[in-house]
């Protein structure tokens, strides 16, 4: 027997517990929404050759099954036909609609039937156990909220309308009148509640939770849940900024700049690629960022890429999204690359690069684990630095943020943050017993440090892992040049980061930036600046009263041709 739409929604979401959240009662203990999955690294893929990454990763043998067996009611089979809800709950037409979107005429009294055969459809096994990540303290007061709204209230928008018309319209059902109020009803009251101009795109990322509906979870409860994923996971890239007489996206805008610092970071060659052909990162990965990959992609997938979002719990977790997904199709474009017609690049990555390369379950799987893989070998500085710009706050960025983020467009190189080189040589440095109790396990990335030090002068010593560039270079070209060379060389797997003295040496900055370019011509991955150089060192180690040893100068044990490794 096929299972019914509405025993899948019951089974996903608990009907007795929406039917005590509509009734007023006390509901059961709310579910903390940030709560974490621990995420399952898989380190092997960095470890294979990029060309045989793709293939590998498309072997089921690699990909463990999630142990449904734990919530034998959350494991179902879904279906790309969406779910409408009784009669006495539709806004339109009182009769319920068949799943095909015709009206049922027949008599309310159910006629027997004879068994039909079961249809083959394309269905994949999926847990959507979302409840306990998204229904947060908000939840009752979102549902109320819309189901309260004077809809007629509303003047209607030009924008939202040109998106209904074009949103899932391969799912019969998205076609209907009835179907359509509701998405544009969920539309216009998020952007009221919220405060914010409707973007388009944002009824990609609404279609699937009204999708859910059902005769137990209404649509002022399919508002509810979008409003708290929106407001839990989803970063404020749709939320205007108004500056002089016009509005800015900002929060757009930052991403686009951190997108290319870790493509750089990670795919240092695709990035002097994109360069050469001049493709901005706006070109392919504006639908990317703006409906978390929603768009265009089979609604049986987006499930599967919403539910993988929500388990992270990472606001910032999309950055790794778009590496880890360049990475799987890292040897085509390289090939397409070679094509004599330019535009042929272009297309595949804006148009076809993310359903060729994900084309099931599995593949989707793979994709997140790989991105957990990225996400763990990049320096912590960088959500850092996005938090301190205001990225992941529920508010608008203020206009100092702004102009912040205005005043370093040109920064072009990733910045670590000396509280995280800290971290990292405290945890790599031998210390007491009391030291390891005081301090406990302080650094999670999986990340080996190396500090380049080109600081002109070396009194006070050397950090644990340093490599010292001498103060010669500055004078002698043929040295700089040797030391260039090495440098670009140098153990592929090190995450180097260029040490100055502090950020006002106006000649350490060019001797920094003259090395950050002949990395990034050879390709180097995993390239970095230290913020506020040694002398941040230096004031970080005073504030946390930490002991770290400072190496001096020795007459010998110089690493290889490229200078002196400290610790």
């Amino acid at each position: 027997m096929v299972e019914s739409n509405d025993s899948i929604i019951d089974n996903y979401f608990g009907a007795k517990k929406f039917e005590s959240l509509r009734k007023g009662s006390k509901p059961g203990p709310h579910h903390p929404a940030h709560r974490r999955i621990a995420s399952q690294h898989v380190t092997d893929f960095f470890k294979m050759g990029l060309s045989s990454v793709p293939k590998d990763l498309r072997s089921s043998e690699l990909i463990p099954t999630r142990m449904s067996s734990h919530y034998p009611m959350m494991n179902s089979s879904f279906t790309s036909k969406p779910i409408v809800e009784s009669s006495q709950d539709m806004e339109v037409e009182p009769k319920k609609l068949n799943f095909d979107g015709t009206k049922d005429e027949k008599p309310s009294q159910p006629e027997p039937q004879q068994p039909t055969p079961k249809k083959e459809e394309k269905s994949y096994k999926i847990n959507l156990e979302w409840k306990k990540y998204l229904n947060d303290d908000g939840i009752i007061s979102d549902t109320w909220s819309f189901q309260n709204w004077d809809k007629s209230s509303f003047p209607g928008d030009a924008q939202i309308e040109k998106d209904i018309s074009r949103t899932r319209t391969e799912i019969p059902v998205m076609k209907q009148t009835e179907v359509r109020k509701r998405l544009r009803d969920l539309a216009a009251f998020y952007c009221i509640l919220n405060s914010v101009d409707y973007q388009q795109g944002l009824c990609e990322i609404i279609a699937p939770f009204l999708l859910l509906k059902s005769t137990v979870f209404r649509t002022a409860d399919c508002f509810a849940y979008l409003n708290s994923f929106m407001r839990n996971y989803f970063t404020a890239i749709l939320t205007p900024k108004k500056f002089g007489k016009k509005n800015e996206l900002p929060h757009l805008q930052t991403a686009y700049k951190y997108c290319d610092l870790i493509i750089q970071y990670h795919c240092a060659e695709l990035s002097q690629l994109f360069k050469m052909r001049n493709i901005d990162i706006r070109m392919f990965a504006t639908s990317w960022i703006m409906t978390l990959f929603i768009q265009g992609t089979p609604i049986d997938f987006v499930y599967e890429i919403l539910d993988q979002y929500i388990q992270r719990s990472d606001k910032t977790f999309f950055f790794y999204l778009v590496v880890a997904l360049l990475k799987f199709g890292e040897e085509r474009i390289f090939n397409l690359a070679n094509e004599k017609e330019e535009t042929i690049l272009l297309k595949f990555l804006n148009m076809n690069m993310k359903n060729e390369l994900l084309t099931g379950i599995d593949q989707i799987r793979a994709w997140f684990r790989l991105a957990d893989g990225i996400k763990a070998t990049t320096p912590k500085s960088f959500e850092v630095a996005l938090r301190n710009l205001g990225f992941m706050g529920d508010n608008f960025m203020s206009a100092e943020n702004w102009q912040e983020l205005l005043s370093s467009a040109k920064i072009n190189i990733l910045y670590v943050f000396p509280a995280e080189a800290v971290n990292f040589i405290i945890e790599h440095t031998a210390m007491t017993t009391d030291e390891r109790k005081k301090f406990g396990s302080c650094y999670d990335r999986e990340i080996e440090f190396r500090f380049l030090d080109i600081r002109r002068t070396k009194e006070k010593g050397f950090l644990p892992f340093s490599v010292e560039v001498p103060s010669k270079v500055y004078k002698d070209q043929l040295l700089l040049q040797k030391y260039l060379t090495a440098a670009a060389s140098y153990d592929k797997a090190a995450h180097i980061c260029i040490m100055r003295t502090n950020n006002k040496d106006e000649t350490e900055g060019k001797l920094a930036q003259v090395f950050i370019e002949q990395l990034m011509l050879n390709n180097k991955n995993c390239v970095s600046v230290l913020y506020g150089g040694f002398q941040g060192i230096l004031r970080e180690v005073e504030k946390r009263k930490v002991n770290i040893e400072l190496f001096q100068k020795e007459s010998s044990g110089f690493f290889g041709a490229f200078g002196r490794l400290f610790g």
